[in-house]
């Protein structure tokens, strides 16, 4: 019985042993081929090919002629319409396309619901709903125009002035004004979120005062600093002026400034006697 006891329990640790061993050349393995796998934390030389370019399908247009928050680059607004030589012509096709192009400066459809253009995905309501905009009689000079460059017929528009930018040209208006004119019938959404006017607002649960989601933060040290950079390019040069010397120009800015002088730049007011003078030009004369 006890030979038997010892027997049994010889083998049960050799069987013990001969698991972990397994286990530890399995896990030795599987460490192993982690490691091969792991990313160098070194590289050395160029991270991209050289000679770099941009990969397939980026845009190349100029959007020198766009405008930004530094420069306003429209052209000046037109006098008149523009007289077409020859009657508009276009492929409606194409046009429908075009209307729904979000390479082409977001599209039409970031402002409009063209009724099934873009399968009616995701459209803006900032401008009128023109699904059904053949059934108004505009002339296509109106519509060529008014793609062109709507400040022609509404001076304080927000419509980008398309053609007047170079984003299209004569023919590719001529295409989307045929698409116009077939644009009889409401829009069919297929979801609730296509639908603009049933669509739930948006709502924001990030911190725009962390950096971190709001990289604009970054500069907020910066803001004083940028703000008399811009005001050195876009009004001339300034300096600031001491207290006592600058009472009567100060009364002068508050009340209305000279020519080519700074306007008062608002503070908040602080408790204190001493009057506080804002930058003004050299040259106010």
């Amino acid at each position: 019985m006890k030979r038997g006891g010892v027997l049994l329990g010889a083998a049960a640790a050799t069987a013990f042993f001969a698991v972990g061993a397994f286990v530890v050349v399995a896990g030795s393995d599987a460490s192993a081929q982690t490691k091969k796998k792991e990313a160098p934390l070194d590289i050395k030389g160029d991270a991209s090919a050289r000679p770099w370019k941009r990969y397939a399908g980026w845009p190349s247009r100029d959007e020198s002629k766009w405008n930004t928050l530094a420069r306003v680059s429209s052209p000046p607004t037109p006098k008149a319409p523009r007289k077409p030589s020859a009657p508009v012509t276009g492929d409606a096709a194409n046009g429908a396309k075009l209307v729904a192009d979000r390479n082409r400066g977001g599209s039409c459809l970031a402002c409009h619901v063209m009724g099934q253009a873009g399968n009616a995905d995701l459209p803006g309501n900032v401008g009128p709903d023109l699904s059904e905009i053949g059934n108004a009689g505009r002339e296509d000079e109106y519509l060529f125009n008014y793609i062109f460059d709507a400040r022609v017929y509404n001076p304080e528009t927000v419509m980008p002035p398309w053609g007047g930018h170079g984003m299209f040209n004569d023919q590719e208006i001529g295409d989307m004004v045929a698409f116009l004119k077939t644009l009889k019938k409401p829009a069919a959404f297929k979801t609730v979120l296509d639908n603009p006017d049933k669509r739930p607002a948006p709502v924001e649960k990030r911190d725009n005062l962390d950096a971190i989601e709001n990289p604009g933060m970054w500069a907020v040290d910066r803001a004083q600093e940028l703000w008399k950079q811009a005001a050195l390019v876009q009004r001339g040069s300034w300096r600031p002026m001491k207290t006592a010397r600058c009472r009567s120009t100060c009364a002068i800015s508050l009340t209305g400034h000279r020519s080519g002088s700074i306007p008062p730049v608002p503070r908040p007011r602080r408790q204190s006697r001493v009057a506080r003078c804002w930058p003004i030009a050299r040259s106010a004369s």
